[in-house]
């Protein structure tokens, strides 16, 4: 009887314990799943913030940030899944928001992001930081007016942070190349040379001036501002050195002066000896200089035969060369064109017959969008044409170093010069959306209204009208 109800209690023990270990497994399961919901939560986050939502839309944005702060915090406390899983679908749908809102803020934010990147990459937040900061507030603003629906004002938002940046970028690259400059002029001051060396600090005011016009007239031209800066800072220590010479003079008035000259003297007999010629002074410096400067147009006229006689042989080689490379261009070219063929073919099988049409004429391939439509005396780019342009976003990239060349077309239907000034503004718009949806530079593509004067079709007839209305994308293939 002891044995019976001591194996039922060993029974029920295990039992426990098997119900125990089965539960603890499945709590550990679970807390493994939504720890990784949560990671990529934080992932979506951060394609957001890559994708500059967190500009266009940045009140859906902070929310959307604020429910993974939620999260986390409840899943360290230990919360209920339950209520963490409610917070990050309320963080997908902030998300959802910011991404209806993307692709018009990329098109009103498109200069304002491209001038604060450039800022950045001068290091504005911290060279120009009270500039920059105006910057950042002016585009957040844009960015909420664009969540507000009020496209006006957050283009008036988004034109004044592009100023900004780009006032920002301007003194931050102002700073970063002439602050060194600046130290040496305050040393300058600080030395008195004003009244020791006018005539030096008067060359070196003049080439900071040049150096600052420089950067103002070209900010990214830095090879030369930096080295201009350079050629200023190496005056401004001049300066310098020759306050540093009339201070000991005006220490020691009566040896003083002589151990300068004699100084300078031993500086020039280094120089000559390297040049193998005696240093004489007794008929001053003059005589010395004039021998050395002798013996370097010597060394150099030598130095000079002995480059024209290399490149008489170089040229030489250089016409076997451009034989070589003759045969080898006619095969190229004929490479080239076997693949322009084939990329042709490849773009054509893009788009379906009521989209576009393919063409070629020389070197260009003609792209002609009878897909791409605009509402009547509008040059407004609908939703609805957004799956024919990912189209041509996706041939451009085949041709990433081609000039592109937009063209817009009316029929003959209400007045020419209507019609010419609306088919600018149509191209002008398709121009903007590829910009601001694409990495092409904009030097890279134009965009001209031709209005009613390029029929392709019969203006007498609907079907004509229709085909007359149209966008044309060129693409320069001789540089593919």
């Amino acid at each position: 009887m002891i044995c019976s109800s001591t194996s039922w209690r060993l029974t029920i023990l295990a039992t426990a314990g098997l119900l125990i270990l089965a539960f603890g497994s499945a709590g550990t399961t679970s807390a493994q799943g939504i720890e990784k919901e949560i990671e990529a939560a934080r992932a979506r986050i951060e394609a957001a913030r890559e994708s500059h939502l967190d500009r266009i839309a940045p009140k859906s944005f902070a929310k959307a940030g604020e429910r993974l702060e939620d999260a986390e915090k409840r899943y360290r406390k230990g919360g209920k899944i339950e209520d963490i899983r409610e917070r990050l679908a309320e963080l997908d749908r902030h998300l959802a928001r910011c991404r209806e809102l993307e692709e018009m803020g990329h098109v009103i934010l498109r200069d304002a992001l491209v001038a604060r990147a450039d800022a950045a990459k001068s290091h504005a937040a911290d060279l120009a930081t009270g500039i920059w900061e105006d910057a950042e507030r002016k585009l957040t603003e844009a960015g909420e007016k664009i969540e507000g629906g009020d496209q006006n004002a957050a283009r008036t938002n988004a034109a004044t942070a592009t100023g900004l940046y780009r006032d920002a970028e301007y003194a931050a690259i102002r700073r970063d190349i002439l602050e060194g400059v600046w130290a040496l002029r305050n040393q300058t001051r600080e030395r008195k040379a004003e009244e020791r060396a006018p005539t030096t600090l008067a060359s070196a005011e003049q080439l900071l001036a040049t150096t600052e016009t420089s950067i103002k007239n070209d900010r990214y031209g830095r090879d030369r501002a930096e080295s201009l800066a350079r050629e200023t800072a190496d005056v401004f220590r001049h300066t310098l050195n020759i306050c540093d010479y009339v201070e000991k003079m005006e220490s020691d008035r009566k040896t003083g002066p002589e151990r300068v000259i004699r100084g300078h003297e031993g500086e020039i007999a280094k120089i000559a000896e390297a040049l193998g010629v005696r240093a004489n002074f007794a008929e001053g410096i003059g005589s010395v200089t004039n021998e050395v400067i002798a013996e370097m147009r010597r060394r150099e006229k030598e130095r000079i035969e002995l480059e024209e006689k290399v490149a008489s042989l170089e040229g030489e080689l250089d016409g076997v060369r451009t034989r070589v490379a003759t045969l080898s261009d006619r095969d190229a070219l004929l490479q080239q064109r076997e693949r322009h063929e084939v990329k042709m073919q490849e773009v054509r099988e893009v788009f379906k017959r009521e989209e576009a049409d393919v063409l070629l004429r020389g070197d260009q391939m003609i792209i002609r969008l009878y897909g791409l439509s605009f509402p009547v005396g509008s040059a407004e780019i609908r939703p609805e044409n957004f799956a024919l342009l990912s189209k041509i976003r996706r041939v451009l990239a085949e041709f990433p170093e081609s000039a592109i060349a937009i063209e817009g077309h009316t029929d003959s239907q209400g007045a020419a010069e209507r019609n010419r000034d609306l088919s600018q503004r149509r191209a002008d718009a398709v121009r903007e959306y590829l910009l601001a949806n694409t990495s092409i530079v904009p030097a890279r593509i134009a965009s001209v209204g031709h209005g009613e004067d390029r029929p392709i079709a019969n203006n007498e007839t609907e079907e004509g009208r229709a085909k007359n209305r149209r966008i044309d994308l060129t693409v320069n293939l001789s540089a593919s």
